[in-house]
């Protein structure tokens, strides 16, 4: 995605945008490491900034095994998790669903493999009185009442 211009990523998604109209966006946090993920994050930061009559009301990142957490610097903005959300009913299925991604899950104790995924969960769970959770970073939220 790096060869194409950003203005041409954001004018797609804003495209996207008109047709579904969403009121809650999850997107790539913008400290991955892989390039794609925060050309992703920052077009759609901008496709979906506040403007009056805007829809948006939720604009939050999530992590990425191997993406988010291997890119660790201090003068990025790193992920910083505030939103978790309880997956223990969901996790089996998450697992399976990420076995069928053969080519891009790593052996043990690689970050993105299954065990790798299963402990982030349950450290997320830990951080916020769950079992198993999924964390969140909230960017912008919109409290238009």
């Amino acid at each position: 995605m790096d060869t194409i211009s950003l203005l041409e990523i954001i004018k797609d998604i804003e495209k996207t945008k008109k047709t579904f109209n969403p009121d809650v966006i999850i997107t790539h946090n913008f400290s991955d490491l892989n390039i794609d993920h925060r050309i992703v994050a920052e077009a759609t930061l901008t496709a979906f900034r506040p403007e009056p009559n805007e829809k948006t009301l939720l604009f939050m990142t999530f992590e990425t095994p191997s993406s988010t957490d291997f890119r660790s610097r201090k003068n990025l903005k790193n992920f910083l998790p505030n939103y978790y959300f309880n997956i223990k009913k969901s996790i089996k299925y998450k697992l399976n669903a990420l076995k069928k991604y053969k080519f891009e899950l790593k052996r043990k104790p690689h970050s993105r493999s299954i065990e790798g995924v299963k402990n982030l969960a349950k450290i997320r769970g830990n951080q916020s009185g769950l079992d198993f959770a999924e964390a969140f970073e909230i960017i912008r939220v919109i409290n238009k009442k």
